[in-house]
């Protein structure tokens, strides 16, 4: 199947609308480990956690959109084996403005994948 350029185009412009929709701001990637996403699930029906909410851990920063757990995000900093910001579309600094723009809180009681050294990918 070939993709020509204006149905690119059309994909590129879906994806970000549901970006838009799901409130996640731009630099962060949906958390795709399924036992991740298991247990920060587990947290959200335990009522631990609820949708715009944010934590950091070790530089890592996880989303919990208004979509709930299951489309959550994570922003991997330099300092946590990320890019650089020189060679990221949006820094650290606009990423982290971007989740009180969003009207994100603050719960430090979300579990944080990636976080820990020696993670596994």
């Amino acid at each position: 199947m070939k993709i020509t350029k204006s149905r690119l185009q059309q994909i590129i412009k879906e994806e970000v609308q549901l970006l838009n929709e799901f409130s996640i701001p731009r630099g962060f990637i949906k958390i795709s480990r399924p036992s991740d996403v298991n247990f920060l699930l587990k947290q959200e029906r335990n009522g631990t956690i609820g949708p715009m909410q944010w934590n950091i851990n070790n530089g890592v920063i996880v989303i919990i959109p208004e979509t709930g757990a299951r489309h959550a995000s994570v922003y991997v900093t330099e300092r946590a084996g990320g890019s650089e910001d020189a060679k990221r579309t949006v820094p650290e600094a606009e990423a982290r403005d971007s989740l009180d723009d969003k009207g994100y809180k603050r719960n430090t009681n979300i579990y944080v994948p990636l976080s820990n050294p020696g993670f596994e990918n």
